[in-house]
């Protein structure tokens, strides 16, 4: 890696080539218009469009981006006490202030007029006709009390969801104003989204970030395909920074190696790991070394570290995790604030782990029973792993066997085909080359056929000129002795 010199020259003096050299050891910010693949080429090849449509698909893709990450937006807001509730009281629906119509209170004619408008025949007596009209007037009370109920419930719903785009759309604005007051102070991250978006970067990267850049990061690494090694060691991330991490593993399919060694993620990194690596099948390494992953620890008396009581929650879900993933081997927890109940709970949880291979647990306070529950997980996981790989290697072996001895046959079976088409070749060849001699032999037999028939008929006009000549000579010496 090369750490450039601080300062501003430093920075205006990034070229792309140096940034695809891969490892760049900077702080710096992906914008937060920064896309996925497929939407950046969207706009690289919208060089026609207007500038209203082009700004309407970095809007749809920035509100992409953040709902991939809303629920840990949310919970960073709040736990900052910046998200803002509506404080409008909503008053609620009491139907004690619609009653009913008391029949008795109408007359006589009114009461008929009422029967008869709902098609119901009165019986002329007051009490009678009183009670069958309180009665139809109760149950036309309950359904419109119904009817406005469902309204009132249907308005309260409209009003929540109304309330609920605008916190969204607060929360997002809020996110890209940080992401982008960031980007203005690290002008040179232009060149590494050239870089990162036309896929040219090295598959190794090690980077030093504060959590909003590491949120711009997670953002535009959702989709890459050419990193598979990244390193945010070293950082000071907080616990919403490392969540942004590990949720971009959720789609990202490239990254084998994530080191987050030496920041502040905790119980929500946890989470969103154990949520991302219940479906993701490429990662096979992860180093979280000296994180509070209990949440903040208090200090002890004595100076150390004490997590008891804390939020294991996170630990939790990835020990079942653990249970689900077939791809991580490695994972680093070394002095993480893990204490006894932590230990039970990893105890428990290797337990139905068959992938897991190497596991620094060291200075926690876990308790040495439980480190030996998750030594002997691991050296079962190995023991399997060995003899599976045994297995492999084995059937590779009778795999290549056979396959070289099928190559052999086919060679000789091929050899026997080429052999056979040699020999229908030569066979046909033959005839062929007997079928052009026959026609060649009654070629040149026609042609002398021809030939002979010509000079007979040479020969015999050649006589007949002979013969006609002889006469006409004849005839000419009859003449000349007549006259004599």
């Amino acid at each position: 890696c090369h750490e450039p010199k601080a300062g501003r020259d430093s920075r205006e003096n990034l070229t792309l080539a140096q940034a695809r050299g891969g490892g760049l050891l900077t702080k710096f910010s992906w914008p937060w218009r920064c896309l996925s693949a497929g939407h950046t080429r969207i706009l690289s090849q919208g060089g026609g469009q207007s500038w209203r449509t082009r700004a309407l698909l970095v809007t749809m893709s920035a509100e992409a981006l953040f709902a991939e990450f809303e629920d840990i937006e949310e919970a960073r807001q709040a736990a900052l006490g910046e998200l803002e509730e509506d404080e409008e009281e909503e008053e609620e629906f009491d139907e004690s202030k619609i009653e009913v119509l008391d029949a008795k209170q109408l007359s006589q004619q009114q009461i008929m007029a009422e029967l008869d408008a709902r098609g119901i025949h009165p019986k002329g007596f007051f009490e009678d006709d009183a009670a069958a009209l309180q009665e139809v007037l109760v149950k036309e009370h309950d359904e419109y009390v119904q009817t406005l109920k469902q309204k009132a419930m249907e308005d309260k719903e409209r009003r929540k969801r109304q309330a609920g785009f605008r916190r969204r759309r607060m929360l997002m604005e809020r996110q890209l104003r940080e992401e982008d007051d960031e980007l203005s102070k690290y002008p040179e991250v232009r060149t590494w989204l050239d870089v990162i978006n036309d896929g040219t970067t090295k598959p190794i990267i090690q980077l030093r970030l504060n959590s909003v850049l590491a949120r711009s990061l997670a953002k535009s690494m959702l989709y890459n395909v050419t990193v598979t090694a990244l390193d945010l060691s070293n950082c000071d991330l907080d616990d919403f920074g490392g969540a942004y991490v590990g949720r971009l593993l959720k789609t990202n399919e490239t990254i084998q190696k994530l080191e987050l060694s030496n920041n502040r993620c905790g119980p929500l990194t946890l989470k969103m790991l154990a949520q991302s690596l219940r479906t993701n099948n490429s990662l096979s390494h992860l180093a979280l070394e000296a994180n509070p992953l209990l949440g903040t620890p208090t200090i002890a008396d004595d100076g150390g570290a004490v997590t008891e009581g804390a939020d294991q929650s996170g630990l939790k879900a990835f020990t079942e995790m653990l249970a689900v993933n077939q791809t991580l081997i490695t994972v680093n927890f070394w002095h993480c604030g893990l204490d006894r109940a932590s230990g039970r709970i990893l105890a428990h949880g290797l337990q139905q782990c068959a992938a897991l291979l190497f596991f620094d647990f060291g200075n926690n306070r876990i308790a040495q029973c439980d480190q030996n529950a998750i030594i002997a997980s691991l050296e079962k996981n190995r023991a399997a792993h060995s003899r599976g790989l045994a297995t492999r290697r084995a059937a590779a072996a009778v795999r290549r066997e056979e396959e070289r001895k099928a190559k052999e046959i086919a060679d000789k079976e091929q050899k026997h085909q080429d052999m056979l088409d040699w020999l229908d070749a030569e066979r046909v060849s033959r005839i062929e080359e007997g079928r052009i001699a026959v026609e060649k032999a009654i070629e040149r037999q026609r042609v002398e056929e021809e030939k002979r028939a010509k000079e007979e008929a040479e020969r015999k006009e050649r006589e007949a000129k002979e013969k006609e000549a002889a006469a006409s000579k004849k005839k000419k010496k009859g003449k000349k002795g007549k006259k004599k």
